[in-house]
């Protein structure tokens, strides 16, 4: 099955689906265990867009299933370090398949492009930080549009702060929409500091999406446009095919910030006759 993808003159044999860029530079300073000292894991992501966030704590003195339900020796303390402004989180406890977690809540601002440190203060005075980068409010869109199905588009994003870019595209058919996200496929392409594109056609991102024998074409769509995507990782974050998605049930092995977004860009769905 062909299928190519073209990134800055460059062909490539695999479709537009799930991207994970690692941004040149941006080394993995959020450890969230304290190997050395043995205190705290901190677990969980800032999310730029909601108002709430939650933060889990784990005792690395207790054994996983045996965290207390009611209290843990320990004071949550999340600062902007940008601004200064600060905010001491207040612990919530959550059975999670018979395990008791203290769940961190915050609603300290988490904003575009900051860095963030969260302080775990044992009763005894001991303590444990890690700091996270939130990744930057990128420029994202799509040209040209309102082209036919053999026209390579692109998709561009701009003002990236580095990290990482989990990607999907999509087409709306028989009311439900499919989503090209083959997580299996190789990177490809260049990559730059604050720069990420990608170039499909959106013919061969059909035959992608229902297999080359499916005879699927552009004017059989029940909508004109196609439709985006993605979450933006900040700067040492963790590969989400690594860990099994972004949405990892119970919390991560990994603290950071992030933010989802979409959007949707026309193409002309005309029937092109041969």
């Amino acid at each position: 099955m062909s299928k190519y993808f073209e990134f800055y003159g460059i062909t490539i044999l695999v479709l537009v689906s799930l991207v994970i860029w690692t941004l040149p530079g941006c080394d993995n300073t959020m450890n969230a265990f304290d190997e050395e000292a043995g205190l705290y894991s901190i677990y969980g992501y800032l999310d730029v867009h909601e108002d709430v966030n939650y933060l889990r704590v784990r005792d690395l003195n207790t054994s996983p299933g045996a965290e207390d339900a009611d209290e843990i020796d320990a004071e949550v303390e999340m600062v902007n370090l940008k601004t200064g402004a600060s905010e001491v989180l207040q612990d919530s406890v959550v059975q999670f398949e018979e395990i008791y977690t203290h769940n961190f809540r915050t609603t300290l601002d988490i904003d575009y492009d900051t860095p963030y440190e969260v302080t775990v203060t044992r009763s005894d005075g001991a303590q444990f930080a890690v700091q996270a980068l939130t990744p930057s409010r990128a420029d994202s869109y799509a040209t040209p549009m309102n082209e036919d199905c053999e026209t390579p588009i692109e998709l561009r994003f701009e003002r990236m702060n580095g990290g990482m870019i989990d990607l999907e595209v999509g087409v709306v058919l028989n009311n439900q929409t499919f989503w090209a996200n083959p997580r299996d496929e190789d990177f490809f392409g260049d990559r730059g500091e604050d720069l990420l594109s990608v170039t499909f056609i959106p013919q061969l991102l059909l035959n992608f999406i229902f297999g080359d024998e499916s005879g699927i074409e552009c004017y059989q769509l029940e909508s004109e446009f196609i439709q985006v995507r993605y979450t933006h990782l900040g700067p040492g974050f963790f590969d989400p095919t690594e860990t099994g998605g972004i949405d990892v049930p119970g919390g991560f092995d990994r603290f950071g910030g992030l933010y989802r977004n979409s959007y949707s860009f026309p193409i002309d769905t005309t029937r092109i006759l041969l």
